[in-house]
C-alpha cells in the first residue's frame, strides 16, 4: 500500500484543492493507497471523508531548528516511517 500526503496550511486554497488531488489519484493510480492531508486543526472542514487528515502544529517551535526551513516539514512524516 502507497502513502501519498498532501499539506494544506493556511487558507490559500480551500479543501476542494485536495479533494480534486484526491479524486485524480483515485481514477489516474492503478495502485491501493492511503491519502493523507497534513493540515491545520481547523481547517479539515469540507475534505472527503476518505481522506486520512493529520493535524499539524500552529508553531515550528516544537520542530528542531536547522539553517533549511523547509526540512522542518520533513518531521510531519515520522508518524509514516
Amino acid at each position: 500500500m502507497t502513502n501519498l500526503f498532501c499539506l494544506k496550511w493556511g487558507n490559500k486554497y480551500s479543501s476542494k484543492y485536495v479533494n480534486r488531488l484526491f479524486n485524480s489519484l483515485k481514477v489516474n493510480y492503478d495502485n491501493p493507497f492511503n491519502f493523507h492531508c497534513l493540515t491545520d486543526t481547523d481547517d479539515s472542514d469540507g475534505l472527503n471523508k476518505d481522506i486520512e487528515i493529520k493535524s499539524i502544529p500552529k508553531t515550528f517551535s516544537e520542530f528542531p531548528r536547522t539553517q533549511i526551513f523547509t526540512s522542518e516539514k520533513m518531521c510531519y512524516f515520522n508518524d509514516y516511517t
